[in-house]
């Protein structure tokens, strides 16, 4: 096997891993009932570039917009009684990063259209 795919690989794993932790450690209370379910789509996303360094605000954004995806495209993966703890994820989204319903639909296209849960 070629060296240098076994390091991109390996670069690639690293890469993966410290995503993972990033969005386990920055995953709100609030969706803790999915949050096994946004680990494993993150789990899909590829990581053959170097990341940029994020702050933490922004795993709590790609977290929530993962959230919503599955609300708007997958709700029967969510527990009823988890539903106004979602909310919060949308909430989130519209009020502190002011982003309108229009737009987080959009955001939420991908996760959907990919099959990635």
């Amino acid at each position: 096997m070629n060296l240098l795919y076994l390091s991109n690989n390996e670069e690639e794993r690293k890469r993966r891993n410290e995503f993972i932790y990033n969005i386990s450690q920055n995953m709100p209370i609030y969706i803790n009932c999915i949050s096994s379910i946004i680990v494993n789509i993150c789990r899909t996303f590829l990581f053959h570039k170097p990341l940029i360094p994020f702050k933490k605000v922004i795993y709590k954004s790609i977290i929530c917009v993962i959230a919503m995806a599955i609300k708007l495209h997958k709700p029967h993966l969510i527990p009823s009684s988890e539903m106004l703890n979602i909310k919060k994820a949308e909430d989130y989204l519209i009020i502190e990063n002011k982003i309108d319903q229009e737009e987080l639909n959009e955001l939420c296209v991908p996760f959907f259209q990919n099959n990635f849960y």
